[in-house]
């Protein structure tokens, strides 16, 4: 295949949920340490409570039946019959940022994704590592390949939704996790169905001291 055909069919772009994290204080962790202890810390602590947020995510939700037949029942999604057992998504960790997206813009997606920030943020809350960040939905672009050479591998993330889910977050002066508008304007009125479980309203405080009231992953909820 040449180089020039490799470069053209990357993969399709995609309606996601994204979720983009910031480590609070990690960088500070990363310069005033050496290498293998923060390696044994992501390997002890970070990485193992990613991969245990995103199951329990599955198995909370089967739990909490009686909301989540409120969500199926709903009539904007009859056809809505989730199955938890096979939750699908993709996480990547670049040093204090943490990023989170679905493979889709489904209702069932939303929910895990949801799920997973929320029991995130309460394990490493516990554990001494805050986090800050923000939900987003639209077009994104993930491809992870080998062009032309088996030496080189190239990983591309890229879309709106990275680029706001930034903007959000570095906006925030808190541990918290706000929702943004493409999310709303994706399930409308029936994000409220979240509340209080996943989500809760909540005077977000901004840079340049300010407060603006917009849904938060409820982490609270999470312990």
């Amino acid at each position: 295949m040449s180089y020039a055909h490799q470069l053209k069919n990357i993969n399709q772009p995609q309606e996601v949920f994204l979720a983009f994290l910031d480590i609070l204080g990690f960088s500070e962790f990363v310069k005033n340490n050496d290498h293998q202890k923060v390696i044994e810390i992501y390997q002890c602590v970070i990485r193992p409570m990613i991969d245990l947020s995103i199951t329990e995510a599955a198995e909370q939700l089967v739990v909490n039946s009686s909301w989540i037949k409120q969500v199926n029942t709903s009539d904007v999604n009859d056809n809505l019959t989730p199955k938890f057992d096979n939750v699908v998504l993709h996480c990547t960790a670049i040093s204090d940022s943490i990023l989170l997206s679905t493979p889709d813009n489904t209702f069932k997606s939303l929910i895990i994704l949801l799920a997973t920030v929320r029991n995130l943020m309460a394990k490493l809350i516990y554990l001494g590592f805050p986090l800050r960040g923000a939900i987003t939905s639209g077009l994104v672009t993930l491809d992870n390949r080998f062009l032309s050479s088996s030496n080189v591998n190239h990983h591309l993330i890229i879309g709106k939704a990275i680029a706001e889910a930034v903007e959000l977050e570095k906006r925030q002066v808190w541990s918290g996790c706000a929702i943004h508008s493409s999310v709303i304007n994706i399930i409308g009125r029936n994000i409220i169905r979240f509340d209080p479980v996943l989500i809760t309203l909540y005077d977000v405080p901004m840079r340049n001291n300010t407060y603006e009231l917009m849904p938060v992953v409820n982490w609270l909820q999470g312990f």
